[in-house]
């Protein structure tokens, strides 16, 4: 294996398991693509056009799929999320000395 493959299946190693499927899909839409092309008894610029159409067709609904997905991670970012019942605690705390710290100024 060259020095670049090599470096390259390390680099995937190392992005979790979202890099491999995503390789492997991509391998899968290339033979799909490839297995498409080869009719039996057509001319295969007859065909060309049909997987080429579908190719698109996929790419454009992968495209808008992942827009949505990324403006609800957007809407969701910014959302305040519950506090833990340690979180709670500790807040209440810090209300209840600076209420009875702004009391005791007051006197």
């Amino acid at each position: 294996m060259s020095p670049f493959w090599g470096s390259f299946f390390e680099n995937v190693k190392g992005r979790g398991p979202n890099a491999t499927l995503f390789l492997v899909v991509v391998a899968l839409l290339f033979l799909t693509v490839f297995v498409s092309l080869i009719p039996v008894g057509q001319d295969l610029l007859q065909c060309a056009d049909a997987v080429i159409a579908g190719v698109v067709v996929f790419l454009v609904a992968w495209f808008c799929i992942a827009i949505n997905k990324a403006r609800a991670r957007n809407r969701d970012r910014f959302s305040p999320r519950p506090l833990s019942c340690d979180e709670l605690r500790v807040a209440r705390s810090k209300l209840l000395r600076q209420k009875s710290s702004m009391n005791v100024k007051r006197r």
